[in-house]
């Protein structure tokens, strides 16, 4: 009786860790912008499964610039999240349900109404 107790026991802790959806964190390095530069947070979900996500563009002073909430994104798409015109260094920060293995992340520097990077840091 006692075993069939603990093996109870073990299977409910297991269904419980299974069930628990953790998050990853990414972080990419300082960008430095200049006038007219657009800092661009950018995130793409490769895997097989909906992902929710969080995107968030930190100051040199860890102040919280923008923030996009959580957000799902479907398999096989992207998005972006950015600050038009400011001088200074950001970085991202994105929260990603999952492991991170299933996003491409990367923070980018575009002069105002280009859709190529000047710069381009990858997230890890």
């Amino acid at each position: 009786m006692k075993t069939l107790k603990t093996v109870g026991i073990v299977l409910a802790l297991l269904f419980i860790i299974v069930a628990t959806v953790e998050a990853t964190d990414l972080y990419t390095a300082s960008l430095y912008c200049v006038d007219k530069d657009v800092f661009y947070c950018s995130i793409f979900n490769v895997g097989t499964a909906d992902k929710t996500v969080r995107v968030r563009i930190i100051d040199y002073n860890g102040i919280v610039i923008e923030d996009s909430g959580e957000y799902v994104l479907e398999p096989g798409h992207g998005a972006d999240w950015h600050v038009d015109n400011n001088y200074g260094n950001f970085h991202c920060r994105f929260t990603v349900s999952g492991p991170k293995t299933q996003v491409r992340a990367s923070a980018q520097i575009r002069p105002t109404h280009s859709t190529t990077g000047t710069a381009t840091l990858a997230a890890e």
